[in-house]
């Protein structure tokens, strides 16, 4: 029933997320009426609702940690409103809250419906969650600097910010510095320290890493080709990108699926999954709110199909 699915996530089991699916499950049982479960979910549901009323309270009356909360609850729950999202990551951010201040860059960065993108703003609020030791903030503080995203580029800069997050855990960080040290951008070009970096956030899991090795193996880039090699590192990156599409829906997942269905990287060729995938794709970046990015991913797509043999029918993006 769904009150026990409620009590085993209330634990922690089972499902991330926790807190948004503990929520729908009591609802779904108290509105329901189940006749065991009835009572327990009817209270939890009023738990949930206490919990709101008195993190709001907290929230007005200066509490940086329930500003926080309440950011995290409407950015990440079942009714999600950005704007409202907004102005409680800024409170805690300006009470000093780093992980606020990246949450706001984060926001700032891509634009959430009526929070609109700025690239300055995004570069203020990151500094400051990277200059608090924020480790994702500093690598998207090392990527902004790469790519002038809010400021000047700036790629030794970039190389300085990718290091720290690197030393601290990130594995966004060890990729974009095995990077900068493929190809010489803000510091000397090293193989072997490329190699270490992208290997260490590889065998961390890190899907980028993972497909990048699986490349150099295959094609023999800096290093001795070893299909062996190729297909273990291909195979890794496929589940990772498996398991993101099935957590988060992400379109570059379903791109990637495809890609290696099509090109027999890590599972065995089959042009039909691939053209299964490469159409998800497709359909999930015709309704993305990114317009740009969604129109250039669809591009890419279609690039692909229309070069299979039997290229099939993919609905249009309207601009």
């Amino acid at each position: 029933m769904q009150s026990d699915v409620s009590n085993r996530l209330v634990k922690g089991f089972d499902v991330p997320n926790v807190d948004v699916e503990v929520f729908q499950l009591f609802l779904k049982a108290a509105e329901a009426g189940e006749a065991v479960g009835l009572p327990f979910s009817q209270c939890q549901l009023a738990v949930c609702y206490e919990a709101l009323k008195w993190c709001l309270k907290a929230a007005n009356a200066g509490d940086i940690s329930a500003q926080r909360n309440l950011g995290c609850w409407y950015s990440e729950g079942t009714k999600r409103n950005y704007s409202k999202a907004h102005k409680w990551f800024l409170e805690a951010a300006k009470g000093g809250d780093n992980e606020s201040q990246w949450r706001i860059f984060c926001l700032y960065r891509k634009g959430f419906e009526d929070v609109k993108k700025d690239p300055v703003e995004a570069f203020k609020w990151v500094s400051l969650a990277a200059a608090a030791r924020h480790v994702k903030a500093m690598n998207a503080l090392g990527e902004c600097y790469e790519y002038g995203e809010g400021t000047e580029v700036n790629l030794k800069t970039a190389a300085e910010w990718y290091l720290q997050a690197a030393e601290s855990g990130d594995l966004g960080g060890m990729y974009n510095l095995g990077e900068c040290y493929m190809d010489g951008k803000g510091v000397e070009k090293d193989v072997e320290k490329m190699f270490r970096w992208i290997r260490k956030a590889a065998d961390a899991g890190h899907a980028e890493s993972q497909d990048f090795l699986g490349y150099c193996y295959e094609v023999g880039q800096d290093v001795k080709m070893d299909p062996e090699m190729a297909y273990k590192w291909y195979r890794k990156a496929y589940g990772q990108w498996l398991r993101k599409y099935s957590l988060e829906r992400d379109t570059i997942a379903m791109y990637k699926i495809g890609l290696y269905h099509d090109r027999g990287r890590g599972v065995e060729r089959d042009g039909k999954k691939a053209e299964d995938w490469y159409i998800k794709a497709a359909d999930c970046t015709s309704k993305s709110r990114f317009r740009p990015a969604a129109i250039i991913m669809a591009l890419d797509v279609w690039m692909v199909m229309l070069a299979r043999p039997s290229p099939v029918k993919i609905s249009i993006v309207r601009v």
